[in-house]
């Protein structure tokens, strides 16, 4: 770079927007002259003619930033000699980097929010100037979190992170953009203007990436294809890490600013010495950003420079899908997430791509699974439940051809959907049978769905968790059926309940089997009694159903209640165990004969025994068959 004197009279500034920096060319003749005694809000004025929009009587419209820091509005009575931009200009220009706001009353320049997650949540400087849609909010929110703590962590470390970085600022050109995504990924809070920096540069970059047939040319919906962006970077990142190529190196400065009193100075005192603004980097990010931010981040070399990133590939959406899958940004099923290592994607009730944050723990087994979604926070839903309310909206984005944003990219969670093939080890720990293998016996699978059949598909619309709730309390071996689970080593008690819950299942279908046939038999015969066995059936097939429906929860619900009961006094009998010794008893007391003796006319007239399969005999008479023979 080129140092201007600060004793020149005027000042120029070339005007890069986020669409201007990807085309290079337009941005030539953005070019606008400000007096070195003119404000920063003189300057903001004469960007906003240059882009043909209407300057506000106070506050701005846009979002300036420099290459260091953006610049905050209580900078708006600096003038242009005290802020130290003449230490920024090349060959007579100080680059100048701008970002139209949606709303002008909005402030962009506060910090997002208390808490790392909240930057993450959907707020109005994350809609660039197009509004996008809820499923493309929550899609770019969640994938850039995931990429963003993936990379914090990843194997090659700095070196990935450059690497990333170098990829982004390729695809973009716009150093706040790279800025902001370089705070994110050392796990810092970017403004709220970095971050529309940020969603401006990933829109325009989506416009040239996400195929407009697929979105029915709604521009809306661009952010819909974010998790496909992330996972090329994430690919091309890796190449880079592991290549010898040069990447962006970050200059950073977080030294103190001293001033005449206090550690801090404040912007009336840094503007004081403006020959000492323009030699320190520091004091003059100060003095810009209303002394909020001490950090200067520097970017070695011109961004600008870099090649661009985008391959000839990048309208293969299935490709870029397949990327995603090897880096780990795949949407799992919530019936997965178990089998999955956080943070990655998943999906919420709504359809919604979300991210699995881990196991929280001191909660109900049902919902022990964390999640963060960027339209709500953070929340810790009932996994069986979200999976019960997505297959619409999957079915929906397969019709409508979108399916490959979230839900197409990871071998691994398909084939946990359907397997091919399963691998089972089994070990005989048995010592010749005197201790238990903790293998139950397997029930034919193809016992229970003979009987499924025998379910109306009214009973599954009619069935809710409730009342399966209710009725399996009131079932008569459900003592039984806590004891055991009791009894079992925690790590198998949630798979003895579902074992138990299948037996049930398969009796209850068997008892309905018989009410059936009972039903065929009584037809046309005793209304009465048809309509009891009738009202059975209705009962045991909703029962039935909801077992069936939600046999995860039954099996949480058995679980945590089988911690609540004590185990009656019942003696277990193991193989090679002595048969087990009744205690007798008191001996009962005698009943009158009043009680006992057989009434006469149940007595035969021939043996005076009780009579059995008696037959009228020729005389009239009732007696045993052998004594009429």
């Amino acid at each position: 770079m080129i140092k201007v004197i600060a004793h020149h009279s005027a000042l120029r500034f070339q005007i890069f927007t986020p669409q201007f920096a990807r085309s290079g060319s337009e941005s030539k003749k953005l070019i606008v002259e400000v007096n070195v005694n003119d404000t920063i809000k003189h300057l903001h004025d004469k960007v906003c003619d240059a882009l043909h929009i209407p300057a506000p009587v106070s506050g701005f419209k846009v979002d300036m930033h420099t290459q260091e820091a953006p610049i905050h509005n209580s900078a708006c009575t600096t003038t242009i000699g005290a802020t130290g931009l003449f230490a920024l200009a090349v060959e007579g220009t100080v680059p100048l980097y701008v970002v139209p706001r949606s709303s002008a009353l909005e402030e962009r320049s506060q910090p997002v929010g208390q808490g790392m997650g909240d930057v993450f949540l959907v707020k109005d400087h994350w809609h660039p100037s197009q509004k996008q849609s809820d499923r493309g909010m929550a899609m770019m929110l969640s994938a850039l979190r995931v990429f963003a703590q993936l990379a914090k962590q990843h194997k090659l470390g700095e070196r990935y992170q450059a690497a990333a970085l170098s990829t982004f600022a390729g695809l973009s050109k716009f150093p706040p953009a790279v800025r902001c995504l370089y705070l994110l990924l050392q796990g810092s809070k970017p403004t709220t203007s970095e971050c529309a920096a940020l969603s401006h540069s990933l829109f325009e970059i989506l416009e040239i990436t996400v195929p407009e047939e697929l979105i029915n040319n709604d521009r809306g919906r661009l952010f819909e294809g974010a998790r496909l962006l992330f996972g090329l970077v994430s690919e091309k990142a890796r190449a880079l890490a592991q290549s010898d190529a040069n990447l962006i190196i970050v200059l950073t400065d977080f030294h103190p600013v001293q001033a005449h009193h206090g550690l801090m100075a404040s912007a009336a005192e840094i503007h004081d010495d403006n020959d000492r603004v323009e030699s320190d980097p520091t004091l003059r990010v100060c003095t810009l950003s209303g002394v909020q931010n001490r950090s200067v981040i520097v970017f070695r070399g011109q961004l600008d420079t870099l090649p661009d990133a985008i391959p000839d590939l990048i309208k293969d959406v299935a490709y870029l899908a397949e990327l995603c899958g090897q880096s780990g940004l795949a949407v799992w099923r919530p019936t997965t997430l178990a089998s999955a290592a956080a943070p990655c994607l998943a999906f919420d009730e709504d359809g919604l791509v979300c991210v699995y944050t881990g196991r929280v723990p001191c909660a109900l087994p049902s919902r022990d699974m964390g999640v963060f979604r960027p339209l709500h926070g953070d929340e810790t839903p009932d996994m069986a439940q979200v999976e019960s309310k997505l297959a619409p909206f999957l079915r929906k984005y397969e019709l409508e051809g979108t399916d490959v944003f979230d839900i197409l990219g990871s071998p691994r969670s398909r084939q946990l959907d359907a397997p091919d093939e399963i691998l089972m080890f089994c070990v005989d720990v048995s010592q010749s049978m005197e201790h238990g293998t903790a293998f139950l016996d397997d029930i034919p699978a193809t016992q229970d769905d003979d009987l499924v059949r025998l379910i109306d598909v009214e009973a599954f619309e009619r069935s809710t968790l409730v009342k399966t709730e209710a009725a399996l309390w009131t079932y008569e071996g459900l003592q039984d059926v806590l004891e055991a689970v009791k009894e079992a080593d925690q790590h198998q008690q949630k798979q003895i309940a579902g074992k138990m819950i299948q037996i049930i299942s398969i009796m209850v279908l068997e008892c309905l089997e018989t009410r059936k046939m009972s039903a065929e038999q009584l037809d046309g015969r005793s209304h009465a009694r048809l309509r009891e066995v009738r009202a059975d059936i209705e009962r045991l097939q909703v029962f039935a159903a909801g077992l069936r429906t939600f046999s995860s929860e039954i099996v949480d619900l058995i679980v945590l209640r089988s911690e609540a009961i004590e185990v009656s006094g019942v003696q277990y009998w193991q193989v090679g165990h002595g048969t087990r010794q009744e205690t007798p008893g008191p001996k009962p007391y005698p009943l009158d004969d009043d009680i006992t003796d057989i009434p006469v006319h149940l007595r035969c007239p021939v043996s005076y025994t009780a009579l059995e399969d008696p037959v009228v005999a020729a005389d009239g008479k009732s007696s045993c068959p052998a004594q009429c023979h």
